[in-house]
């Protein structure tokens, strides 16, 4: 697992429906798992699993979704958000949105 992590949307239009529906399906694959999914800005879309954990009764994991204008939108996951920090389940779930928008991993 490499930090940070992006890909890039092949589709150079997302909706916020659209990444709503890819984050749920995400959510459907996993027991327990919750998300919500918030407008930081006009250019930025943030969803935060809320993921069951014995430990620490639940982690929280943070993904971005960017739009770059006509370079298209690029899904992110920074170790620095929420509980990202060199965890398994954060790079998974991203891995998995990533999956459901048809991103491709971009090298940083």
């Amino acid at each position: 697992m490499s930090w940070d992590r992006a890909w890039k949307c092949r589709n150079k239009t997302v909706t916020l429906a659209e990444f709503t529906a890819a984050v749920q399906t995400v959510v459907d694959a996993y027991e327990g798992v919750r998300s919500q999914i918030d407008k930081e800005a006009d250019d930025c879309w943030t969803c935060f699993f809320i993921v069951p954990d014995q430990e620490h009764d639940t982690r929280t994991y943070e993904v971005s979704l960017y739009n770059m204008g006509k370079d298209g939108f690029v899904l992110s996951l920074e170790p620095d958000a929420s509980d990202n920090r060199l965890s398994e389940d954060a790079d998974q779930l991203a891995e998995d949105v990533a999956i459901e928008l048809d991103a491709e991993p971009v090298d940083l």
